[in-house]
């Protein structure tokens, strides 16, 4: 079960920044064979692009801009497909944004999931967070 209530870090700074880091080049990787990153079709995700004006390049471009300071939790267990997920979160047009992300490595195939990308439901703590850095969104 996810807390969002407390400031405690479940990962330390540089297990973050490893991880984002992971992250960005797996989707910036080129492949032939398949897409190294999706996001997934939830009425959520899907409610939050159009009402921001989003196509999928400005959520990967947000994807790409994450730092420690966005880092909300994780590694916290997946509950349906074997692994862990991160949570992020940002604001954007004054928006808190809800992101939730799973890097799946099985053999050759390395993709990020974009489980997550929504208008929060409940404030998020951000542990390692300065001052609010907002992002006026698209590209």
């Amino acid at each position: 079960m996810l807390s969002y209530d407390n400031n405690k870090a479940d990962a330390n700074a540089n297990e973050i920044e490893k991880y984002l880091y992971e992250i960005k080049e797996i989707i910036n990787e080129k492949s032939k064979d398949y897409r190294t990153w999706n996001i997934e079709p939830r009425d959520k995700n899907r409610e939050c692009m159009l009402q921001l004006g989003f196509n999928y390049r400005a959520v990967k471009n947000e994807i790409l801009q994450l730092n420690k300071e966005d880092y909300c939790e994780g590694p916290v267990l997946d509950t349906d497909i074997k692994g862990n997920v991160w949570i992020f979160g940002i604001f954007i047009n004054g928006k808190e944004i809800y992101i939730k992300l799973k890097k799946v490595v099985r053999g050759d195939l390395r993709m990020v999931r974009i489980i997550s990308f929504h208008f929060s439901e409940r404030g998020l703590a951000y542990p390692y967070k300065r001052p609010r850095r907002e992002r006026n969104g698209k590209e």
